[in-house]
């Protein structure tokens, strides 16, 4: 439209000149004639004089009538151009309310990127108050700092190709406000140079609604990531389009395995299958006639099936459905294992012949097995069921039993043995066992108690008890027998001893005595003390070391035995006392002879292996030179 104005004008203001030429008015005169202003008819004179091909002259015409001929024809042409201008203005005043009333920002820059022109709309945008405050300035003043680089290498690549479409960057006023802009723009190249015309779209509002669609993503990706279950997005198709970590777990696959690829029929067993399929077809056509909630049979990657319960609906306004899958599996493991135990309780409870019962934090009664309580002398569980337990125990031993329930509530206790008073069958012994009944968050609920009739098992028990008295008194008293026998036998030695004069001969009736002493000690030593199984070994190496410290007359020699908590039996430690004896004995005759003072160690210890390790050591003066021991063959080095 403004190339045709620009065309219509010139191609007025030629005939203008050219008529006023071959006129022969004054500029004045024929500016009149035209109805245009003397200095505009001068301008267009002035301009066209350097064209002198454009003023060509009009045919010549004579007298008047011809002169009146091209007035009158300037003058139309005047009233055309007149009329064209007033609806070219029409015409522009209308594109000037459009863009100064449209919500895009409208500017027009130099090469340079300084404002020639702008709408409301961009002022606003590029944060001022008037179009005065930004023209002339390059655009860069409120472009932020961060999109200056990008904004400057988008120009020179719309230069290039012409144009610049859905450019985003931010405006930044002067309060450091960011405003997020769109920018499509068209590149003109005019006689006054590069111009770029740009189309400005503020987009916060986009951007907020994409960042909260961004943001209910998320968080539905979140909740879809958390939900705890297994959960799948799944398709018209049955393809499964979304996965979730928990599905990937129960399946054995990964996502990239499964999203697009896999649909859910390939995880069901086949005897669930056709219903289920039946289900997705109902849900798309019906959809509240499809069952929501149902179970079926779930093969993972390994082959294994897994008892799921399925949670499925169509998302509205699509054909998706979203399907969560919680894995039952161990539930119904513990279920069935539940029932079985209860089954067991259940059996258990009805055919053991102890009286089973359950009271309350009370102490009342309020279940009693129904096999237990007849063979107590009850003919109706009436006469147990809510009375309190401490009832039926006799009146002496209540305040114990009361003291031990308490303390069951803080530590397992073991059974407890008590009287009962009940119907036909006054004090009877039995063995009480109970333990605290808690509820499913650990809270005392009540009591359970297993009473057991231990009156024959009494009996029985005092019997061996007494018959283990009596046999204890028995082996005491064979103990003391044969201790005496041997005192008996070393004092025949000794006297027959006296008959003989050899010194050789009485030495060795004497030794014969001491080893006989040393046995006759363990067995007195046995009868003695309250467990005739195994003597206290330090205690005997002490009466057998003072025993041979006064036959030897060795009154200066200190002897010292070390054999703490070491306890043996009979049959060790006879051979120990006679090895010990030996031992001392050489010890007292050999290793001090001329001395009165010297010391020697008896030790018996266990080794970690669990052996015990005797030891005789002294400070004496040993063996003589070029004596070996091992070669010795007296009776005191063979018993050894």
């Amino acid at each position: 439209m403004k190339k045709a104005r620009r065309s219509f004008d010139q191609q007025f203001k030629i005939v203008a000149v050219r008529a006023l030429a071959e006129s022969g008015k004054t500029t004045g005169e024929f500016a009149r004639a035209l109805g245009i202003g003397r200095s505009q008819l001068e301008r267009w004179k002035k301009r066209l004089e350097g064209r002198p091909r454009l003023l060509t002259t009009f045919p010549a015409k004579d007298g008047v009538g011809a002169e009146q001929h091209e007035l009158a024809e300037l003058r139309r042409e005047v009233a055309e151009h007149k009329r064209a201008e007033v609806a070219l203005q029409e015409t522009l005043e209308e594109h000037r309310a459009l863009i100064e009333t449209t919500d895009t920002g409208y500017v027009v820059l130099n090469a340079e990127g300084r404002v020639l022109g702008a709408n409301r709309e961009y002022v606003r945008l590029s944060g001022h108050g008037s179009v005065e405050e930004i023209l002339g300035h390059n655009v860069i003043e409120w472009t932020a700092p961060h999109d200056i680089q990008r904004n400057a290498e988008e120009v020179t690549r719309a230069v290039e190709r012409g144009s610049v479409h859905n450019f985003e960057i931010e405006y930044v006023d002067r309060q450091g406000t960011a405003t997020p802009v769109e920018i499509n723009a068209t590149i003109l190249h005019t006689s006054e140079g590069l111009r770029i015309v740009t189309l400005c779209r503020d987009i916060t509002e986009r951007r907020r609604t994409s960042d909260e669609r961004r943001e209910s993503e998320e968080k539905y990706r979140a909740t879809f990531e958390t939900t705890g279950t297994a959960t799948v997005l799944i398709e018209a198709d049955t393809t499964i389009s979304l996965a979730n970590r928990e599905f990937e777990l129960l399946s054995g696959y990964s996502r990239e395995d499964i999203e697009g690829k896999k649909s859910w029929t390939e995880f069901v067993v086949p005897q669930d299958l056709d219903r289920m399929l039946t289900q997705h077809r109902i849900r798309r056509e019906r959809g509240e006639a499809a069952a929501r909630r149902y179970e079926f049979g779930f093969v993972n990657r390994r082959g294994e099936t897994r008892d799921i319960l399925l949670t499925i609906d169509v998302i509205p306004g699509t054909k998706q459905s979203v399907a969560s899958l919680a894995d039952l599996t161990e539930h119904k493991r513990t279920a069935r294992a539940l029932q079985e135990n209860e089954e067991l309780y259940r059996t258990l409870v009805t055919t053991v012949p102890d009286l089973i019962v359950r009271t309350d934090l009370s102490g009342k009664v309020v279940f009693v097995n129904e096999t237990g309580f007849p063979s107590w002398g009850y003919a109706k569980m009436d006469a147990i069921v809510g009375k309190n337990m401490l009832a039926f125990i006799a009146e002496e031993e209540r305040e114990r039993a009361a003291r031990n329930a308490e303390i069951m509530f803080q530590q397992r206790l073991g059974p407890r043995e008590y009287t009962l008073i009940l119907e036909g069958r006054p004090n009877l012994n039995c063995e009480v066992a109970g333990n605290v009944l808690r509820d499913g968050q650990g809270r005392p609920s009540g009591m359970v108690y297993v009473v057991r009739d231990i009156t024959e098992r009494k009996h029985v028990q005092d019997q061996i008890v007494a018959s283990l008295h009596e046999k204890e008194l028995l082996l005491k008293e064979i103990h003391h027998r044969v201790k005496n026998n041997m005192q008996v036998i070393s004092s025949l030695l000794s006297l027959e001893s006296q008959k003989v004069d050899d010194v050789r001969v009485k030495e060795l009736f004497r030794e014969s005595m001491n080893r006989i002493r040393s046995m006759a000690l363990v067995h007195e030593k046995l009868y003695r003390s309250d467990n005739i199984a195994a003597i206290d070994f330090d205690d005997y190496l002490r009466s057998v070391t003072a025993q041979l410290l006064r036959f030897y007359h060795k009154e200066g020699i200190n002897c010292t035995v070390d054999a703490k908590n070491i306890l043996l039996g009979v049959d060790a430690a006879i051979p120990c006392g006679l090895i010990v004896n030996e031992l001392v004995s050489n010890t007292f005759k050999h290793a001090f002879a001329g001395r009165k003072e010297g010391s020697v160690v008896v030790g018996l210890h266990r080794r970690d292996n669990g052996l015990l390790e005797l030891t005789v050591h002294d400070n004496g003066v040993g063996f003589p030179r070029g004596v070996d021991f091992r070669e010795m063959r007296s009776m005191g080095m063979t018993l050894v």
